[in-house]
């Protein structure tokens, strides 16, 4: 009667390492949000530049939290003259093209592009149409995405958008909450299910031998 306890005890820890090893293998971390309020575009160039900018698209839940038509307010530091205001990066018109972009008054350091969403949404793509008529060496980009809160503006998140080359458009993809893919088993995870099934038969066939002797 002992021996039979004894077995099944056994029998219980090995299926307990066998089941812990699959919750490890199916198991992945729970993916980070990037929730942002705005974005904020500057020249990536080492002491700033002209700001040529066609078009700025900022995707969450596969609508463009930028676009003037869905809400979105655009600032900027000043146009280079009154046919290429801030509102030409989102009036939802793509064009890489002068006058049909927003060109900044300046080449300096503080040049932005300032876009206020009207909620904080769980950004997962940038999107932005450079300058391709002219100046390509400008269209080098930073975006910031701020989170407002009781605190003030956040940053949540920042890179790089190069669209120095043809089509002059660049595109970053962002961490949202969507579930994220299980993560493919390690070796040694692989070999401590293997021993814990390998283990429990060995139990099992030992308690059928002595139960039929």
């Amino acid at each position: 009667m002992t021996g039979q306890l004894s077995m099944k005890s056994s029998i219980r820890v090995l299926a307990g390492s066998v089941i812990a090893a699959a919750v490890m293998m199916g198991a992945s971390a729970p993916a980070q949000a990037t929730v942002a309020t705005s974005i904020k575009i500057i020249s990536g160039a080492a002491g700033g530049d002209w700001l040529g900018i066609g078009e700025l698209q900022v995707f969450a839940g596969g609508v463009n939290v930028a676009l003037a038509s869905n809400g979105g307010l655009v600032f900027g530091t000043g146009s280079y003259d009154a046919s290429t205001p801030p509102s030409k990066a989102t009036d939802g018109i793509i064009s890489t093209a002068y006058p049909n972009i927003y060109h900044s008054d300046g080449a300096g350091p503080t040049e932005y592009l300032l876009v206020k969403f009207t909620d904080a949404f769980d950004v997962s793509d940038i999107v932005i149409y450079a300058r391709g008529d002219c100046c390509s060496e400008r269209n080098l980009f930073s975006y910031q995405l701020y989170n407002f809160g009781q605190f003030g503006d956040m940053l949540v998140a920042e890179g790089t958008l190069d669209a120095r080359n043809t089509p002059y458009s660049a595109s970053a993809h962002l961490q949202t909450n969507s579930p994220a893919p299980a993560p493919a088993p390690e070796p040694g995870t692989w070999a401590m299910m293997i021993l814990g099934f390998g283990a429990t038969g060995a139990v099992v066939r030992r308690r059928r031998i002595v139960a039929a002797a």
